[in-house]
C-alpha cells in the first residue's frame, strides 16, 4: 500500500488537479486531442468534458479513499468532518509506524487548519466525501447536498485536489521519515 496504492492515488490527484485547472481555462465543449510521443496520430479526440468529467469524478473517489485512510469521515446533515471509526478489517494510517516504532495516529478534523482556513478546508473535504458517497458511488435522494450548489462542489474538489495529497504526505510519509512519492 505504501509503495504502490497510495503513491498511485496521489499521482492521480496531481493529474486531476491539472485537468481541473485546464477546465477553468477552456469551454467544456471544446475539442481536445491527446497525443503520445512517438505515435503519429492522436490517440484520443473528443469534447473536453468527455475527458475531464470522468477524471474528476474518479479524483473525488480517490480523495475520499485517502481522507478515510488517514482517519477522516463525515457525519450528520449537513455533513461535518469527523474522525473515523474502524472495522477490524480496515487498513488505515494507524497500521503504519513512525521511526520510533509508534503507530501513526488517525487525523482529527482540526488538521484541516494546517492546510489553510480550517473551516474552508474541512468543509471542502466533507463535501468531497459526501459527493463520493451520495452522488458517485451510490444513488440516493438524500438531502445532504441539496443546499450545495455546483460552484461550491467544484471549489471543494479543487481545494481537495491540492490539500488531500499534502495531508497524506504529512500524516504518512513525513511522519514515517519516508520520501514523499510526489
Amino acid at each position: 500500500m505504501l509503495r504502490h496504492n497510495i503513491p498511485q492515488r496521489l499521482l492521480y490527484l496531481r493529474s486531476a488537479k491539472k485537468i481541473s485547472d485546464l477546465e477553468q481555462l477552456h469551454h467544456p465543449l471544446s475539442e481536445m486531442t491527446i497525443s503520445i510521443e512517438g505515435v503519429s496520430e492522436p490517440v484520443y479526440r473528443d469534447r473536453f468534458v468527455a475527458f475531464s468529467g470522468p477524471v474528476l469524478l474518479m479524483a473525488v473517489v480517490h480523495c475520499r479513499f485517502l481522507l478515510e485512510f488517514v482517519g477522516l469521515k463525515v457525519k450528520g446533515t449537513p455533513p461535518v468532518l469527523a474522525t473515523a471509526t474502524r472495522r477490524p478489517s480496515d487498513i488505515g494510517i494507524e497500521h503504519f509506524k513512525n521511526p520510533q516504532g509508534e503507530s501513526l495516529k488517525l487525523a482529527s478534523p482540526s488538521i484541516a487548519g494546517d492546510l489553510g482556513n480550517e473551516t474552508d478546508v474541512a468543509q471542502a473535504w466533507a463535501t468531497v466525501i459526501t459527493v463520493a458517497n451520495q452522488r458517485i458511488a451510490h444513488s440516493t435522494d438524500s438531502a445532504k447536498l441539496d443546499d450545495v450548489d455546483h460552484t461550491a462542489v467544484s471549489d471543494a474538489i479543487n481545494m481537495a485536489l491540492t490539500t488531500v495529497p499534502e495531508l497524506v504526505c504529512r500524516k504518512l510519509y513525513d511522519a514515517m521519515s519516508e520520501t514523499r512519492p510526489i
